[in-house]
């Protein structure tokens, strides 16, 4: 995996942009269930926010596979929050 440009990756293929999107949505919604889980203690959000993390992985790992035009390496999660 190549390093990840600050600011994220600029204008990648719509395939790959589609796979970061994704993952950052999930990535914002483990944020938003781990912030509800402290503020209110409800163990639904935390057990939501686990349940998406597992989902993280693959969808990191299917990026990872992704080659970067130019051979320079794979993409990588970044991150951005939508």
């Amino acid at each position: 995996m190549s390093k990840i440009p600050a600011g994220g990756y600029s204008n990648p293929a719509p395939d790959v942009k589609q796979a970061l999107l994704e993952f950052n949505r999930q990535f914002a919604t483990v944020l938003a269930s781990l912030r509800s889980a402290w503020s209110n203690g409800t163990v639904s959000d935390l057990t939501a926010a686990a349940v998406t993390m597992s989902r993280l992985q693959n969808l990191g790992t299917a990026i990872m596979q992704l080659d970067i035009p130019g051979g320079s390496g794979t993409y990588g999660p970044d991150f951005i929050l939508p």
